[in-house]
């Protein structure tokens, strides 16, 4: 197996616990907190939509972390498409 976690956004909404989310939100942003809030939703009408958005606790850029760019990484079907792409925000 390649993934050492599974891919949460493909999971109901309902059925992701807050251990599953900080779980994902730790591997996805190689940080150590726990995210201020999490956004998961789905949408089919009409298109397909599964989405999954996570806020994090603080701001890394004040405690001298370097600067970062923000962006939403794009996947389909599993398969990473763009990593944080900048025209999506």
């Amino acid at each position: 197996r390649v993934n050492t976690i599974d891919a949460i956004w493909l999971q109901e909404p309902k059925t992701v616990d807050e251990e599953k989310h900080s779980a994902f939100y730790k591997y996805v942003s190689h940080m150590h907190d726990e995210p201020l809030s999490t956004i998961h939703f789905r949408m089919d009408a009409p298109l397909d939509i599964k989405a999954l958005f996570y806020i994090p606790s603080f701001h890394q850029e004040k405690y001298g972390m370097g600067r970062m760019e923000p962006g939403v990484s794009l996947y389909s079907r599993k398969i990473l498409i763009e990593a944080k792409s900048p025209d999506i925000l």
